[in-house]
């Protein structure tokens, strides 16, 4: 059973063990804040009373050795191996030791320092103190068995300080077989850099004498080094040597390696693992990015220039470009030496426009598993592929022709043609299904059908694409009043019932409504309207106006109504009405000519004196000879 005793402090033998580890520590530390002091004294079957002291430092600097004190002494009549386990706890990370104290005998004491040096994984904490978790084991010699007894002791919290400086760590481990002890510890300087070689140092201790001890450095199976030493003074220590292309051949691909050192003497056989940790070499690569002018759905040239400003030669795997959503991987696989330049150049389609991204990213390999990417980003501006090279005129009555036209740096089958509102809404599609050839500009004339206002005129096509915006400002069409106006009845009788026609000419062509009135004389004269049955555009500005006789034979007085732009001009006719088994139809000249200024142009208006002669002379020869 475990007893701390505070009355063991005044005992003499003990106090001056302590006394002699304090001077010890003293001796191996520049300065020492305080120490941390654990006394046990405790019973063991078969050996007695077991008295241990430890002492330690409350602060660890990893470049320099963490000196341990230790006093064991037995009252029994056996012989004892000593042996200290030092378990390692820096937060989620966990590692051991295990070091040789010494035989000691009845009414003997073993008192001395421990080297203490971190193992590898320490060197990854991020924590500010670890802790010491000691555990005393006893070997009890006797008939040729070894008997184990163990001790779990109070923990100790050390703060700990690291450095810049190169760290030794190291690897201990004991084995005892028939009352002999032999402890194998390896250790090196970390990190390792890949350019040079490495130094392993084995040290050997034995609670006696041995002869041809077998010592080495492995790797898995792999066979690094190996020789054998004597223990003369039951202490021997080896250096190894590891060669950068032996490391080259046995790192892995995450970037570690783990070493075995291993001794064996007779049935004696320890080994203990150490843990590699590489320096990451601070690989420099300079790189420039330079790009043409960006186009969407165009192929544009990206250069990228790359200096190998490192001190060794790398080995450039590849060139990734990385923008919007796109990714592009560029084999390279070339070795750059100190100071040599590489340019690589490569041809890219971007499919949006605007301000983006673009990111270049460098990957090297510099061997024994280094490898890594250097990044560079700049900002670019990608344009669209449609521009409007003209509008014309910018500012345009409504309802009047403008003439727009356009380049597309691609193909484009189903482009459309549209009109923003300045002040916002929907888009007015001015014209659709629009071809665009590439490089190749065209020149689309259409009406400007458009509300008075301002507007910013664009072009998009099927890719989703779309050109700058150029303003049109579409005013009022200025009224004229200079139109011309003549009504030409098609016939002048007809049967009851009957369709009739007039043909109505408006100069220069306009849109127009138009009125049938028939006078009605009783009870007395007045207008009255008539329903007409269709109005027919038949050709630009001429319209025939169809309307139905009257079902009572006689004569008729017509006014038909034109307005034109709210101005509404009128012409009169008369329609002779017989019955349907009677019906004689005749031709007759031109009732009534109307207009605002000059009735009619000339060349309608000689047709139509033309037309009333002839029709006069064949009523005059008609009507002449039945008189």
């Amino acid at each position: 059973m475990l007893v701390v005793s505070g009355a063991l402090l005044g005992k003499a033998r003990l106090v001056l063990a302590l006394l002699t580890l304090l001077s010890l520590l003293a001796s191996f530390t520049s300065s020492i804040a305080s120490c941390q002091e654990l006394v046990y004294e405790f019973g063991v079957e078969g050996l007695g009373v077991v008295k241990f002291a430890l002492v330690v430092d409350d602060e660890w600097v990893f470049s320099k050795p963490f000196m341990v004190g230790y006093a064991l002494s037995i009252e029994g009549n056996s012989s004892v191996i000593g042996v200290l386990r030092l378990v390692f706890k820096c937060g989620d990370t966990v590692s051991s030791n295990d070091y040789l104290l010494g035989l000691v005998g009845k009414g003997e004491r073993l008192s001395s320092l421990i080297a203490v040096r971190p193992t590898a994984s320490l060197l990854h904490c991020e924590e500010d103190y670890v802790v010491l978790e000691p555990t005393l084991l006893l070997y009890k010699l006797g008939d040729g068995l070894s008997k184990q007894y163990s001790y779990p002791l109070s923990p100790l919290i050390v703060k700990l300080v690291k450095s810049v400086e190169s760290t030794h760590t190291s690897s201990c481990r004991v084995s005892v077989e028939n009352g002999t002890a032999l402890e194998l510890c390896i250790e090196t300087v970390q990190p390792w850099t890949p350019t040079s070689t490495a130094r392993l140092l084995v040290s050997l201790h034995s609670t006696k004498a041995l002869e041809d001890v077998v010592v080495g450095v492995r790797v898995g199976e792999w066979l690094l080094a190996s020789r054998i030493v004597d223990l003369t003074t039951a202490s021997a220590r080896a250096q190894f040597f590891v060669e950068q292309r032996i490391l080259a051949a046995l790192w892995r691909g995450d970037g570690s390696l783990t070493l075995t050192g291993y001794a064996k003497a007779g049935k004696l056989y320890v080994e203990t693992p150490l843990e590699i940790v590489l320096e990451k070499p601070n690989v420099r690569l300079l790189v420039d990015v330079e790009t043409s002018k960006l186009v969407a759905g165009v192929p544009s040239t990206v250069v990228v220039r790359i200096t190998n400003a490192w001190t060794k030669s790398v080995v450039v795997k590849g060139v990734e470009l990385v923008f919007n959503e796109t990714k592009l991987w560029f084999e390279v696989g070339e070795r750059l030496a100190t100071l040599d330049s590489l340019t690589v150049e490569r041809e890219v389609v971007v499919n949006k426009t605007g301000t983006t991204t673009l990111e270049v990213r460098v990957c090297y390999v510099a061997g024994l598993g280094v490898s890594g990417c250097v990044e560079k980003r700049v900002n670019v501006e990608i344009a669209s592929p449609l521009k409007i090279l003209s509008l014309e005129p910018s500012i345009v009555e409504a309802n009047k022709t403008i003439r727009v036209t356009v380049l597309s740096l691609i193909d484009s089958h189903n482009a459309t043609l549209l009109a923003y509102p300045a002040g916002g809404g929907k888009p007015i599609v001015l014209a659709k299904g629009l071809y665009l050839g590439r490089n190749i500009p065209a020149t689309f004339e259409l009406v400007a059908r458009l509300e008075p206002g301002e507007y910013l005129v664009k072009i998009v096509d099927e890719h989703g694409y779309e050109s700058n915006p150029l303003r049109l400002k579409v005013v009022e069409s200025k009224p004229t009043g200079e139109y011309r106006i003549a009504v030409i009845p098609l016939q002048t009788s007809a049967v009851t019932g009957e369709i009739v026609e007039v043909r109505v000419a408006i100069s220069p062509p306009r849109n127009a409504t138009f009125k049938l009135y028939r006078l009605v004389e009783m009870p007395k004269p007045q207008w009255v309207r008539e329903h007409i049955l269709e109005v027919v555009e038949e050709s630009s500005g001429t319209y025939v106006v169809r309307y139905r006789a009257p079902s009572r034979p006689g004569t008729y007085t017509y006014k038909l109504v034109v307005a034109v732009n709210g101005v509404e001009k009128e012409a009169q006719f008369t329609l002779e009405v017989e019955k349907r088994e009677s019906r004689n139809l005749q031709l007759s000249p031109l009732q009534e000519i109307i207009s605002s200024q000059q009735l009619l142009p000339n060349w309608l208006l000689y047709t139509l004196i033309a037309t009333s002669i002839t029709f006069g002379l064949i009523l005059f020869r008609r009507y002449g000879r039945g008189a």
